[in-house]
């Protein structure tokens, strides 16, 4: 009972921490609206609706762009680095995880705006990922940043999933993915922890990678679980 209470207590703590969070990122915004509501207002009918309308545009932008340059700065400041290891749900990695994953889900929905951009890269690099020149990301469903590693030139599809946990007989595993250079990762893939992709190999379309799985350089994989189809070309 104890336990469950300051459970809840967390939950609430790291809502309200989340508001602020998000109310921080929104100044810029609304001081942006603030310096121009005079002008807004001394317009006629038609010309106020016009202004208002393209300023509270700009200013959504930009409390996206600042909330993902905010948690990229926490990330950055704060690394809460995780390593390979198996630990009970109430531990010090399990805590550090918690965190990092709770930042990461405030900014998720906000990154996806910059798939697949380099703004993307400087997110999750900021949150301790590995991630080298060239990689194109085109989704936000990586976690586990500093358990990840993306070689040069690597392209990870819409809606893949990159995990470095699970939960596994009543404790929390972590395990490092490695993903080699020039590699393709496709659309709503799933690549589990401990996972080792070689060089220039692709994980097709949906496939899912079994926890540990090595998949040597140049092979294409596909299926669930995901099985070798064929060399690459």
């Amino acid at each position: 009972m104890i336990l469950r209470f300051f459970e809840l207590l967390a939950v609430i703590s790291f809502s309200i921490l989340g508001g602020a969070l998000w109310g921080l990122a929104a100044f810029p915004s609304i001081f942006l609206v603030n310096s121009f509501w005079p002008l807004i207002m001394a317009q006629s009918n038609l010309l106020m609706i016009l202004y208002l309308s393209v300023i509270v545009g700009v200013a959504l932008m930009i409390w996206i762009i600042s909330f993902v340059l905010l948690v990229a700065i926490i990330g950055f400041v704060f690394p809460l680095k995780l390593s390979k290891a198996r630990v009970p749900y109430r531990s010090i990695p399990t805590t550090k995880w918690v965190i990092i994953s709770f930042l990461h889900v405030l900014g998720m929905k906000f990154v996806e705006w910059f798939q697949p951009t380099v703004v993307m890269n400087i997110y999750f690099k900021a949150l301790g990922a590995n991630i080298e020149k060239g990689v194109r990301i085109n989704t936000a469903r990586i976690w586990d940043m500093s358990l990840i590693s993306i070689g040069k030139g690597t392209v990870i599809g819409g809606r893949a999933v990159i995990l470095g946990h699970l939960a596994e007989k009543g404790e929390m595993v972590f395990a490092p993915v490695k993903i080699g250079k020039k590699c393709l990762i496709g659309t709503s893939a799933q690549i589990n922890p401990g996972c080792t992709i070689g060089d220039g190999a692709v994980i097709a379309s949906r496939a899912v990678l079994k926890k540990y799985t090595h998949v040597p350089a140049g092979e294409i994989w596909g299926g669930i679980p995901a099985k070798k189809i064929k060399e690459s070309d």
